[in-house]
């Protein structure tokens, strides 16, 4: 029988890999808010709304389960279900890489044995450790959720494989189906596998006409999970991303038409940097063993190897030509979770042959240290991801989304309009009004989001009162080039016209970004925002920047005085990105010294951002410092290359130095 007993290695395996995960997660998770897609999902959950399509009706049901549980805030709450899910899914892929494990013994007559089920309890810890999982397992977001459920399905089929059992292929359509009430691309995108595998399984009797009617039905019955999207529309909740209500509503949230996504393009050369994220996320110490377990893996089931394969394949190319991975996009690595799972289990096939090895060697050479040996070596390799993830990972002290957004709410008047730049502050300020009830008058809106229908039907509703233009967006789709350029030239149309036809009746605030030009010469600095002026502002007076001053002086002494709570990447990201819009204002006023400040503050958080670095050494040399902005573009092109302004004005420095 090739299923591992319930015998005491596995349940002592399961409680140490539960207690184990779930410490280490619950001791580096985020203690409110975080970032981007993270806030919309804590508030989401915190208020049974409707997050970005395809809405997650899955995640949202069951998160907003934990969202209840009483003590502490709800954000905390919300991060540990991420936590309590990931730690769950580790247990079951223990359970299902013995139970492949098994298959492999089985055929070599064979049962498991203790250094079997190490080889299991290290591959699911070496998994455990990689920032992938980690990172989604300690703020909300749905990849942990998506992980357990991709882990069951596995476990189901093949289970089917082995007993034959119609019930499980029953059970396994109804769960696949639910599975897209979560995260239903990456799902959708593992269906090539689990058909090919039912398929290169199956027996004349398990396909009929019939039971391929019972197998549809039972995936349409857990798809059904998507009538929630109206049926909670309808209620009108805080939340209603593009008012599901009407059946064209409906499809365009469950088709993903209104969804956030990473690119309108397939782009060939993140290829190489997917599969180099496996060296990261495995550490090079590690990462070999998974090509030599997919030769043994071959070797040993050659079907199950294939369909392993191809979720890994169709997981990797799929996000290498959608561009959406890069080491610090934290989404781009939960959507290689897929991958990363199937690698984890190739790790436990080269283990499970290293030490069988290991065991002949001994054998023949009466060698009598080998499970010591093989035990010592095994458990020793979940500390490279450990070692390697753990700063990157631990957002025990990440609280700044929270005050970056308390900063953005309490600094406005309280009827104030906030045009931010991106989704990130405005998620967190869905978080803190709807959730924490702070700022509750203040309205804020994503500028770049404008462009998006679904996104500005929910603006309609959350927000009556302010006057919204119409008739912008009626745009012929021509070419995708000219149309993307036209809903650009309309959505600054709009944006002018909201300002033009609100800002009598509420003051009106505007974070920086590209698109400052529309209105810069309307805007005084206020923090990390800008005032918008009902007049143009000829000259900027000390009495106009007074308020930027103080707050600048405040982030100072806090950047100074809690270091640890600046440490977090997305935090430095969001700070530095924000305090070069703010340099790039000065700059354009021909204010140097003022724009060299917040260059230097924003370098602060990144020293290694490029863009920066080019913008510090342009004011460098406006000031005649040109020995210094030489040595500044020197640095940005380290960083990168292929940056075409930095070699420009490195050329020119160099020129006017009269240096070849």
């Amino acid at each position: 029988m090739s299923d591992p007993k319930p015998n005491r290695y596995i349940l002592i395996g399961s409680l140490l890999i539960f207690c184990i995960s779930l410490g280490t997660y619950v001791y580096t998770l985020c203690p409110t808010v975080y970032w981007e897609d993270s806030a919309e999902f804590s508030a989401a959950l915190g208020t049974l709304g409707l997050p970005h399509s395809p809405s997650f009706p899955l995640y949202v049901l069951t998160g907003y389960l934990f969202a209840n549980i009483p003590n502490s805030n709800v954000a905390f709450r919300t991060n540990l279900f991420s936590a309590f899910s990931a730690s769950l899914s580790l247990v079951l892929l223990y359970y299902l890489t013995l139970m492949i494990l098994s298959r492999v013994r089985a055929k070599e007559k064979r049962q498991l044995n203790l250094v079997d089920n190490l080889v299991g309890l290290s591959s699911t810890l070496i998994l455990t450790f990689i920032s992938a999982v980690w990172i989604n397992a300690v703020r909300a977001e749905v990849y942990a959720l998506n992980f357990f459920v991709l882990i069951l399905l596995i476990f189901l089929i093949v289970k089917w494989t082995e007993t034959r059992d119609a019930k499980l292929l029953f059970l396994f359509f109804f769960i696949y189906g639910l599975s897209f009430g979560n995260h239903s691309l990456l799902m959708f995108l593992c269906g090539p596998a689990f058909l090919y595998f039912i398929w290169a399984n199956q027996s004349q009797s398990s396909f009929d006409f019939k039971r391929i009617f019972f197998y549809l039905s039972m995936f349409m019955l857990g798809l059904s999970i998507y009538l929630f999207l109206p049926l909670r529309s309808i209620r009108n909740p805080l939340m209603d991303w593009g008012d599901p209500q009407t059946f064209s509503n409906f499809m365009e949230a469950f088709t993903r038409k209104t969804s956030l996504s990473y690119s309108s393009s397939f782009k060939f050369a993140g290829i190489p940097y997917v599969f180099t994220s496996l060296v990261y996320q495995f550490t090079p110490f590690v990462f070999w063993l998974g090509g030599l377990g997919l030769w043994i893996f071959i070797k040993k089931d050659k079907k199950l190897a294939w369909f392993s394969l191809i979720l890994l394949g169709s997981n990797m190319l799929y996000v290498a030509l959608a561009g959406a991975y890069r080491f610090e996009n934290y989404d781009g690595q939960g959507y290689l979770i897929v991958s990363y799972l199937i690698y984890a289990i190739w790790i436990a096939m080269a283990l499970g042959w290293a030490s069988d090895k290991i065991r002949e060697f001994s054998s023949a050479s009466r060698f009598k240290a080998f499970k010591p040996i093989v035990m010592i070596l095994v458990l020793f390799l979940p500390f490279f991801p450990l070692r390697a993830h753990f700063q990157e990972c631990n957002k025990r002290n990440a609280k700044q989304a929270h005050e970056f957004g308390m900063s953005l709410l309490s600094g406005v008047e309280k009827d104030a309009i906030v045009l931010v730049n991106n989704a990130s502050p405005l998620f967190v300020s869905w978080y803190l009004k709807y959730v924490e009830q702070l700022g509750k008058e203040v309205k804020v809106i994503d500028r770049k989001t404008l462009k998006m229908e679904s996104y500005r039907l929910q603006l309609v509703k959350q927000y009556p009162e302010i006057h919204f233009p119409t008739a912008f967006f009626d745009i012929p789709k021509l070419n995708k080039k000219d149309y993307q350029d036209s809903l650009k030239m309309m959505t600054a149309l709009f944006i002018k016209e909201m300002i033009r036809s609100n800002e009598e009746k509420f003051p009106i605030y505007w974070e920086s970004g590209k698109d400052d030009s529309l209105i810069d010469d309307y805007l005084t600095p206020n923090g990390i925002l800008f005032k918008v002026q009902p007049k143009k502002v000829e000259r900027l007076t000390e009495e106009m920047i007074k308020t930027h001053y103080e707050f600048m002086e405040k982030l100072d002494a806090k950047t100074k005085n809690k270091s640890e709570d600046f440490e977090d990447l997305k935090t430095k990201e969001y700070y530095s990105i924000t305090l070069d819009g703010v340099g790039n204002y000065f700059y354009r006023k021909k204010l140097i010294d003022d724009a060299l400040y917040h260059y230097a503050f924003s370098l602060r958080f990144d020293p290694q951002n490029p863009s920066v670095l080019n913008n510090l050494g342009v004011c460098l040399a406006k000031k005649g410092m040109l020995q210094k902005a030489v040595l500044v573009f020197e640095e940005a092109l380290r960083i990168d290359p292929n940056n075409l302004d930095a070699h420009n004005n490195l050329g020119l420095c160099l020129s006017k130095l009269d240096q070849p």
